[in-house]
């Protein structure tokens, strides 16, 4: 009998290295992460679904904007908005809307964060990155001009802050600050200009949301049904039962020593007090610097892009289906050859993160990043197979590097069990699996990430769809899938991996003992993707 252990070859080389920055957040988080786990698993983490949430949060934001909208009066701001607040539901509408903002905004810092504390922000990825951080400036944006559609005493004071940046470039023929302050009232082509702005800007925060998902392949929308659902019904209960704060109209007959500053939207003002440059320094520099992150806190390191053999190509296409980042295209054999495929794989560098999602995609092995494309894989597994051959271990357990497989340790595991590291289950592929129930051990169970957090995205829909469901490079049919057990995990939670070996032991008992050895060798065939079909997606 063995003891539960790591192998002495724990997998591929180890590329995904996060910056120490980025390491260090990711345990400032993981307390929090902890006890939304224990609340709700790992399917419905909040922390997991920031993005979705926020989308959520935006849909909201447009239904009730469209009731807001169509009974809002520019030539009388703060009256229309009284009148709102006095119709049956309007209050609720209202604050609903303005609670929805907020949800928003704090969904897309957290998503930031969480990206950071992730290592997702640098390489290909910093596209994404910069665009959000564009899209969380005109989300700002967005709320403030919002803010200001109601024109009450916190509209006047922000609007007054506003104009310290502005009066000072010498851009308008009228100061700002006497319009806001003057005797006479803001005129009516002011809010109408205002209410333009605020209507439009959701128009560019689509825009700037399809450019921040435009190299991510199948990206969700949506929380799951019941985290939808829970927000949705969050939302309107808290717009029930908390008020908004009550601000006077704006006038510049009074001062206003305190006023009630929204600080998710409004964390500018104060600097306000500092004059017009300590404003623009607040606001360049913090773009700067957000702007700057995937510069400065990469890692020193090249992405190990994938790269293809094309002579075992068999222009299959599903490599190019399941690339999370949509790294890959086909493209006509540069070379034909009537005895192989028309098509073949094309890799782009500049979008390739080096997940290696598709060397599990990859019957005959020929697409993968360097050592670890599905043929170097299986060499390092056989070559760490000797060491444990004479008393093959029960169990295999395949553990993703960025989930729970830091957590893994002999006393987190039943006994007998053994530890293969893969920078993503996505990667691993079918025939590792078939290698090790042929060496002798009885049940193999693959601990993926939890799916709305997988490091590389796709990975644990994948390795299921592969191994349970025949997606190609599938788990063929003479593997007793009763011997398998593939379960999402966070690194926080190396107790649902044992659980989920200790219930596959127990499978296995009542199973037959099947010679698992007669198996066959991998089949390294699939079947050759439709070139116009292909070509015409």
């Amino acid at each position: 009998m063995t003891n539960s252990r790591h192998s002495p070859h724990p997998g591929p080389p180890q590329w995904t290295r996060k910056p120490g920055l980025s390491e260090t957040v990711d345990r400032l988080l993981r307390p929090l992460d902890w006890l939304f786990n224990r609340l709700s698993g790992s399917a419905l983490n909040p922390l997991y679904q920031t993005g979705t949430v926020g989308v959520v949060a935006f849909v909201v934001l447009l239904v009730t904007g469209i009731y807001l909208f169509i009974f809002y009066e520019t030539d009388a701001p703060w009256a229309s908005v009284q009148v709102i607040s006095a119709a049956p539901f309007g209050a609720w509408i209202r604050r609903t809307h303005r609670y929805a903002a907020d949800v928003f905004v704090v969904a897309v810092v957290l998503h930031a964060i969480k990206m950071f504390a992730s290592g997702k922000f640098w390489g290909p990825r910093s596209w994404a990155w910069r665009t959000g951080v564009m899209l969380l400036g005109a989300l700002v944006l967005c709320g403030v001009s919002g803010f200001w559609l109601v024109w009450d005493a916190l509209a006047q004071h922000t609007a007054l802050a506003a104009a310290q940046m502005i009066d000072p470039l010498h851009v308008l023929p009228q100061s700002l600050a006497s319009f806001f302050a003057g005797l006479d009232p803001v005129p009516r082509s002011f809010f109408f200009a205002l209410l333009f702005v605020h209507v439009c800007l959701p128009l560019g925060l689509m825009l700037l949301l399809m450019m921040h998902l435009l190299r991510l392949s199948k990206p969700p929308l949506w929380p799951p049904r019941p985290l939808l659902l829970g927000a949705v019904i969050g939302l309107g209960i808290a717009a029930a039962v908390l008020p908004l704060p009550q601000v006077p109209e704006a006038s510049v007959l009074r001062i206003w020593s305190k006023l009630p500053l929204d600080w998710l939207y409004l964390f500018w003002v104060p600097a306000a007090h500092g004059g017009a440059g300590m404003l623009w320094l607040l606001s360049l520099g913090t773009t700067a610097l957000l702007l700057a992150v995937p510069k400065w806190f990469a890692p020193k390191q090249d992405i190990p892009v994938s790269t293809l053999d094309s002579n075992l190509c068999t222009g299959c296409a599903t490599c190019y289906e399941d690339c999370p980042y949509t790294a890959i295209t086909m493209i006509p054999r540069p070379n034909p050859d009537p005895r192989k495929s028309p098509l073949v794989s094309s890799i782009d560098p500049l979008k390739c993160v080096g997940c290696g999602v598709c060397a599990g995609s990859c019957a005959p092995m020929s697409v993968g990043p360097p050592a670890r494309r599905g043929r170097d894989q299986l060499a390092l597994l056989q070559e760490a197979w000797q060491t444990v051959a004479a008393t093959p271990p029960r169990i295999v357990v395949f553990a993703c590097r960025n989930g729970v497989e830091p957590a893994l340790s002999d006393d987190k595991l039943p006994p007998n069990t053994w530890i293969w590291s893969a920078d993503c289950t996505g990667s691993v592929h079918a025939a590792m699996v078939e290698f090790v129930l042929r060496q002798g051990a009885s049940g193999v169970c693959i601990a993926t990430c939890p799916s709305r957090d997988a490091g590389c995205r796709l990975g644990p829909n994948l390795v299921r769809d592969r191994m349970l469901h025949g997606r190609e490079a599938e788990l063929r049919p003479t593997v007793d899938v009763r011997r398998l057990s593939i379960v999402d995990a966070a690194r926080t939670e190396p107790d649902v991996v044992r659980a989920a070996i200790m219930e596959l032991e127990s499978v296995i008992d009542n199973l037959d003992n099947a010679d698992l050895r007669e198996l066959r060798e991998w089949d390294p065939t699939c079947e050759p993707a439709d070139p116009d079909e292909v070509l015409a997606r």
